[in-house]
């Protein structure tokens, strides 16, 4: 007899919830990237390319960050 497996609706509901807050967070931090980089004179498809100052290092930074902890939430890693 197979033993039924045991779903935690709790801390499905946390995950679920963190991660909607990441996926606000990063298109907060998208938005602005992309927006100060505009500002700037620079098309953000240019951000790997190009000594960005320190401000917008710090947001492609932060939003590379999140990019990454998304998707160790979806891959199920963490």
């Amino acid at each position: 007899m197979m033993a039924e497996r045991v779903r935690y609706p709790l801390m499905a509901d946390r995950k679920s919830d963190r991660r909607s807050a990441l996926e606000e967070q990063l298109r907060s931090v998208a938005e602005t990237f992309e927006r100060e980089m505009r500002r700037r004179g620079f098309e953000p498809d240019q951000a790997e390319n190009v000594a960005l100052p320190t401000y917008l290092a710090r947001l492609y930074t932060q939003r590379e960050a999140l990019k990454t902890e998304l998707d160790k939430m979806k891959g199920g890693i963490e």
